[in-house]
């Protein structure tokens, strides 16, 4: 009862069209149970002797109907990594019995960035294992950070007078785990954010051991050479830059 009239005993009630069933512009699923229970409220209302006078929010003086307007929204924000591997020759991998692999490239470290941090975090181990769970974590940190943002930005205040169905909608969006990861061309993803690629110079096929990561200073110009691309990824001029840079 919304309010109450004694001499005349009369009982006011102002329906909510969301609440009550409106069969205009109540979306719940349950409409049409919702708006029988309000009817056998009222008869159950004027039974007892009183007097009705029912007013529905669609019908109040000022009302404006509120229409949703259908918008596609790409999530804002992704998260990107990178795999660096070290060849090892020592590695046997059998698949099966016929089948096995050597010289098995072996994850050594991780690029980790997304578009929401402007600082990245680069992973570095020599056990494979202790990577991927450092790996993992630092996922499930910055996905945390992008869905509270994204939560911030986009989820209604409003949401929990929403279909079930619709809000369950909303909430996967907004929690969901964007990650860029194989297949993806990285060119292509910091272009479309107003980015310019950059890629530093690495000696790979002078990388050929784990205990490399306790070398102290610059490998020699020489150890950068690519026999694969038959060049080198840096002049020696560049080298020499490195050098005095790293005080090496």
């Amino acid at each position: 009862m919304d309010g109450y009239e004694p001499s005349t005993k009369t009982v006011f009630q102002y329906h909510g069209c969301h609440f009550h069933g409106c069969s205009a512009h109540c979306k719940q699923d349950n409409a049409r149970e919702l708006f029988q229970k309000t009817r056998q409220q009222e008869e159950k209302i004027k039974n007892v002797g009183f007097n009705l006078v029912v007013v529905w929010e669609c019908k109040a003086p000022g009302y404006k109907d509120i229409t949703h307007e259908q918008k596609i929204v790409i999530y804002p924000h992704a998260i990107v990594y990178d795999f660096e591997a070290n060849l090892d020759k020592a590695k046997i991998y059998s698949a099966t019995k016929d089948l096995i692999f050597i010289n098995v490239h072996v994850s050594i470290s991780v690029f980790v960035g997304d578009a929401l941090n402007q600082q990245p975090t680069h992973l570095c181990e020599r056990d494979p294992k202790v990577l991927i769970e450092k790996f993992m974590n630092e996922l499930q940190s910055r996905a945390s950070q992008l869905r509270a943002a994204v939560k911030t930005q986009y989820l209604p205040v409003d949401v929990d007078m929403l279909q079930k169905k619709q809000q369950q909608k909303i909430q996967d969006w907004c929690t969901q785990m964007p990650v860029l990861g194989p297949g993806t061309s990285y060119d292509k993803w910091v272009k479309a954010y107003g980015c310019k690629q950059t890629k530093s110079w690495f000696p790979y096929e002078w990388f050929d051991s784990p205990d490399k990561l306790s070398y102290q200073g610059l490998p020699d110009y020489p150890a950068w050479y690519s026999r694969q691309k038959a060049e080198y990824p840096l002049t020696l001029q560049e080298w020499h830059q490195v050098k005095r840079l790293t005080n090496t």
